[in-house]
């Protein structure tokens, strides 16, 4: 599975949330890699791109939208809450679910808000810190888990 920086950007005037931890950089972390900024800034150019992050460190999550210079949508609800598709509607209006991309690396929250707004989702490789606690490693285990059958039984059913 390609990581973040790796994908093709091969779509234009879309919406895309990206998710923030170990999709463009490890948990906690606030440092992001070149290439991932270089990623970003490709992404900027062609479409409208927001962050969305369910994590509650509010001066963290400043210097984030900082160093990548793009705002994060709706700190108040979490992912998968369709509630947080109702700030960008806010600002755009109706939107075609066709032009939505939501990219992350976790199948149970970013996969999931996907599907709950009709939108396109795109799974990346995951980004670690080495630093993540107990509790995310366990929830990754369980995502992986859980993508690994949703994929297996689409693939068997024909979807």
């Amino acid at each position: 599975m390609k990581k973040f920086a790796n994908l093709n950007v091969d779509f234009r005037d879309k919406i895309v949330l990206l998710d923030v931890d170990g999709t463009l950089i490890g948990d906690s972390m606030v440092n992001f890699a070149d290439d991932v900024l270089e990623k970003i800034t490709e992404m900027k150019k062609l479409n409208i791109v927001y962050l969305c992050t369910n994590s509650s460190d509010k001066k963290r999550n400043v210097v984030v939208e900082e160093n990548l210079g793009v705002k994060i949508i709706n700190l108040v609800n979490k992912k998968p809450s369709k509630k947080i598709w109702q700030e960008i509607a806010a600002k755009h209006g109706e939107i075609n679910s066709s032009k939505v991309i939501v990219i992350g690396d976790k199948f149970l929250t970013d996969g999931l808000f996907a599907k709950k707004i009709c939108a396109k989702f795109i799974k990346v490789g995951r980004v670690t810190s080495g630093n993540e606690r107990i509790y995310i490693k366990l929830f990754n285990i369980v995502d992986d888990f859980a993508y690994n059958i949703i994929k297996f039984i689409s693939f068997k059913n024909g979807i």
